[in-house]
């Protein structure tokens, strides 16, 4: 009787066992682990979405502006005097110019895949504009985001990751309409 647990249990682990190790994800930490046992992280990919761009806020507005029209997120936040432009609660969709939703969001993945491709991702997309005190302007741009499964169940949203993908996109957009091309 003994063994025969000991071997249940020894299968049970080899069962477990991923046949090759996953690529490493962008750093994060574990915030908290949910009562399912479910780890969640925060990206801190985050962590490095300043930028500093030589043109004065009064330039780098509309161009933060455009960049934000381009991706086709529409402000719910639009406070020019704050220096803050975003939306808090954009459904993201499938692509964001051309590109997979995966690109952009990391939902975790499980058996059939990443997660992200089983649901609705609502992001918060939030930048503010800032004088740096040197004649150029400081934008910070947080991007997080949930989904929403499709599976049926009422169950808690799933939290996303930054790939920094979106921040990247951005400034690029940013630094492209500064220079007015």
């Amino acid at each position: 009787m003994r063994s025969s647990v000991l071997y249940f249990v020894l299968l049970g682990a080899a069962g477990c066992a991923g046949a090759s190790p996953s690529p490493a994800p962008s750093p994060d930490r574990v915030l908290v682990v949910d009562s399912d046992g479910r780890v969640v992280h925060q990206s801190t990919a985050d962590e490095n979405d300043h930028v500093t761009f030589a043109a004065p806020p009064s330039r780098v507005w509309p161009a933060l502006v455009n960049a934000y029209t381009t991706l086709g997120i529409l402000p719910t936040t639009n406070d020019r005097a704050a220096g803050q432009y975003g939306n808090a609660g954009f459904l993201v969709p499938r692509r964001i110019i051309g590109r997979p939703i995966a690109e952009f969001f990391d939902c975790g993945s499980g058996m059939t895949g990443p997660h992200v491709d089983n649901g609705r991702v609502y992001a918060n997309v939030m930048s503010v504009v800032a004088d740096n005190g040197s004649g150029g302007s400081k934008v910070i741009t947080h991007v997080g985001a949930t989904l929403r499964t499709n599976d049926g169940a009422a169950s808690d949203p799933i939290v996303c990751a930054s790939t920094g993908a979106l921040e990247q996109v951005l400034q690029k957009n940013i630094q492209q309409a500064i220079e007015g091309r």
